[in-house]
C-alpha cells in the first residue's frame, strides 16, 4: 500500500505562484478547475514517499487550504483480503424527510422513494445518504445477484411513493447479518502491531487509513455480506463484505458505483 494526500491552495501570491512553477517543473498535475470565493484554487495528488513531499506538506501546513491524506491499495492487498469493506460512490438523493418517515414508520422493513434513480448502463447501485446503510439497485444487477446465492442477503421491492406502486426500477439489496461481535482494536494497539510487523517509519504508518480487525471477530462468520452495528463511534454501520462477493462484482465490471477497501486481520 502506499499513501497520497490530496492538497490545494489558492494560487494569488508569489510564494503560491512559486510552489506552483515547482510541482509543474516536477510533473505534478495541478487541477485548477475549483473556484472558491472568487479566487483560483489548485489542487493536485502526491505520494508520501515522493522525494518532494516534505517540502509539499511544509507548504501545505502554512498555505494550504484543505488536505486529505488516503491510502491506496495494490492488486495483491485486494486479492488477498478475505473481507473487504463497501461503501457507495453515488447517492442519487442526499436527504429526503418522506423517504426516511415512510422507512421508520414501516420500521425499517421497508423503502420508499418519491424518485426512481437512473442507472444506466454502468451504475447499478445507488444509496440515499440519510439511510446508507440500505443499497438501492437496478433490477438487472438484482437478477444477476439473485442467481449467485450469496448469503447475508435478501432482495426486496421498493415502493415509488409518488405513483403509489411497486417500482419497475429499483430494488432493495437488504444486508440481514451483522457482524455479532465488537471489532475494532484500540488505536494504540493497531499502531503496536503495525510497527512490530513492519518497521516503518512512524508518520507513514500512523495514518488509521486501513482498517486492522481482530481476527477472532471472523472465527464464527460464513455470511458473504454483513453489516456492523458501528464503526469507531459513528452513527453508521460498515458493509463487509466476502472475497467471492468482491470477485463476482469485479469480474463482472458492475462496480463504478463501490468503493471497496480491504480488511487486514491481526
Amino acid at each position: 500500500m502506499r499513501y497520497v494526500r490530496r492538497a490545494g491552495f489558492r494560487n494569488r501570491s508569489s510564494v503560491t505562484d512559486s510552489f506552483k512553477k515547482m510541482l509543474l517543473k516536477n510533473n505534478v498535475i495541478i487541477d485548477e478547475s475549483l473556484k472558491e470565493s472568487g479566487s483560483e484554487l489548485c489542487h493536485f495528488y502526491i505520494y508520501t514517499d515522493d522525494p518532494l513531499y516534505p517540502e509539499v506538506e511544509k507548504f501545505i501546513n502554512e498555505y494550504g487550504s484543505f488536505s486529505m491524506l488516503f491510502t491506496e491499495f495494490n492488486n495483491d492487498e485486494f486479492n488477498n483480503a478475505k473481507w473487504l469493506t463497501m461503501r457507495m460512490v453515488w447517492y442519487y438523493i442526499y436527504y429526503d424527510k418522506a423517504v426516511e418517515a415512510y422507512y421508520k414508520e414501516n420500521h425499517k422493513e421497508m423503502i420508499g422513494i418519491r424518485k426512481e434513480p437512473n442507472f444506466g448502463n454502468n451504475r447499478h447501485f445507488t444509496s440515499l445518504y440519510s439511510l446508507d446503510d440500505e443499497l438501492l439497485m437496478s433490477v438487472h444487477m438484482s437478477e444477476m445477484i439473485g442467481l449467485q446465492q450469496f448469503t447475508g442477503i435478501e432482495i426486496r421491492d421498493v415502493m415509488n411513493l409518488t405513483r403509489k406502486e411497486i417500482s419497475n426500477n429499483t430494488k432493495w439489496l437488504r444486508i440481514t447479518s451483522k457482524l455479532p461481535t465488537a471489532f475494532s482494536l484500540d488505536y494504540n494497539e493497531i499502531q503496536e502491531k503495525i510497527i512490530h510487523k513492519e518497521s516503518q517509519k512512524e508518520d507513514y504508518i500512523l495514518t488509521g487509513k486501513e482498517l486492522y480487525l481482530n481476527h477472532s471477530a471472523f472465527e464464527e462468520v460464513h455470511n458473504d455480506v454483513m453489516l456492523t452495528s458501528d464503526y469507531l463511534n459513528s452513527r453508521r454501520g460498515l458493509i463487509i463484505v466476502s472475497q467471492k462477493f468482491y470477485r463476482f462484482i469485479i469480474e463482472n465490471k458492475l462496480g463504478r458505483a463501490l468503493i471497496f477497501e480491504p480488511i487486514f486481520l491481526v
